[in-house]
């Protein structure tokens, strides 16, 4: 491996001018702002019909509109990354608009610990936050550094299916740090005004989605349906953040960060219709070696990077979304007992020709 690495980022650079060849760093402005808008509008009138209709047709409708929002916060994924549009401005309105004000999400903390964190070091225990999910562990070191009360749950109720019964916790968990880090640097010397608007916008989630229906039709009705709403769009969320993820190795070191980006990583197989709700995060390598290229283009960068994997004998994992779900539910049981490994002059593995498990298991070796 020591080989390939000598030459690999000049090889990453000539994979890079390839994908710009094939016209992979425009910006898609028209098709971003109307997928955009098209879910914001329609996830908020089916917010609105939850709230007023018959309890049981509401119920009903939950999912439908969960899904259909989680889509437009998802767009504020595109912003962060400046994938959407070549003006700053409008990549920070459209993070602004689809995180805190659409679903109450902060979109510093989210660009602080998926960009700066998560894209460099993913699955590093000790840097990457997307792992940090109270209170469940996906690690070994994770589950040490809990304290006794979240122990138990990953050692007696993080247990496969439970945890997706489970996962309507992630919303919260993810507006309760990054509302601590919005008023941690709000209320610092010198605070953005980024920062503020940030938290004027979760301000103005709560008033839109929770303060005025509560005045109007009540707070039972009001906190039960926008309770009921985000448990849903939590799994959702869950779901679409972690099959990219689990059940590949857990890093404690590498010394190879293009390496770790495959070796973390797996793509989902999925219809058009799923592949549109997952917002482009179905590519996830593609994504993790290019995040400033739009979902929509992603597709098309496939055999290229595919190629290059192939290439370095590199890991390319794929499946299908059944079976990645099955995978990765098996893997919750214990993932708590998952010890992080060193990714240090290892010989490199192809998806070809090991599983994932035989490739843990050599990189253990």
């Amino acid at each position: 491996m020591s080989a390939s690495r000598s030459s690999i980022e000049g090889d990453i650079r000539a994979l890079r001018q390839a994908v710009a060849v094939r016209g992979g760093f425009r910006r898609c402005p028209g098709r971003t702002t109307t997928k955009f808008a098209l879910h914001a509008i329609a996830g908020c009138a089916l917010y609105v019909a939850c709230l007023v209709l018959p309890v049981q047709a509401a119920i009903a409708l939950m999912p439908v509109c969960a899904m259909v929002l989680v889509v437009g916060v998802m767009m504020g994924h595109e912003g962060v990354h400046g994938a959407a549009f070549r003006s700053r401005r409008a990549n920070s309105l459209l993070s602004l608009l689809a995180f805190p004000l659409l679903s109450g999400l902060s979109c510093t903390f989210w660009r602080h610990k998926h960009n700066v964190l998560h894209h460099n070091h993913p699955n590093s225990v000790h840097l990457d936050q997307d792992l940090e999910v109270l209170p469940f562990a996906i690690s070994l070191a994770h589950h040490r550094n809990s304290n006794c009360l979240c122990q138990w749950i990953q050692r007696r109720v993080q247990r496969g299916w439970l945890f997706w019964l489970l996962s309507p916790l992630l919303p919260w968990d993810l507006r309760w740090r990054g509302s601590r880090y919005v008023i941690a640097r709000a209320l610092g010397p010198d605070p953005k005004a980024e920062i503020l608007l940030d938290a004027m916008m979760m301000v103005a989630h709560v008033i839109v989605f929770v303060v005025t229906p509560a005045v109007l039709l009540g707070p039972m009705r009001a906190i039960g349906m926008y309770l009921g709403v985000w448990a849903v769009a939590g799994s959702w969320l869950a779901l679409v953040g972690l099959v990219a993820h689990s059940a590949c190795p857990v890093i404690d070191r590498c010394d190879d960060r293009w390496a770790q980006q495959f070796h973390t990583t797996r793509n989902l197989r999925l219809n058009g219709v799923l592949s549109w709700c997952f917002v482009g995060l179905d590519f996830q390598i593609e994504h993790h070696l290019f995040p400033q290229i739009s979902h929509f283009l992603l597709p098309q960068i496939v055999p290229l990077v595919r190629a290059f994997a192939r290439d370095h004998s590199l890991p390319y994992r794929e499946a299908g979304l059944r079976e990645c779900v099955r995978e990765i539910t098996g893997y919750f049981d214990r993932a708590w007992l998952d010890e992080a490994i060193d990714l240090l002059n290892v010989e490199p593995f192809s998806e070809g020709r090991r599983s994932d498990a035989d490739a843990r298991a050599a990189l253990r070796a």
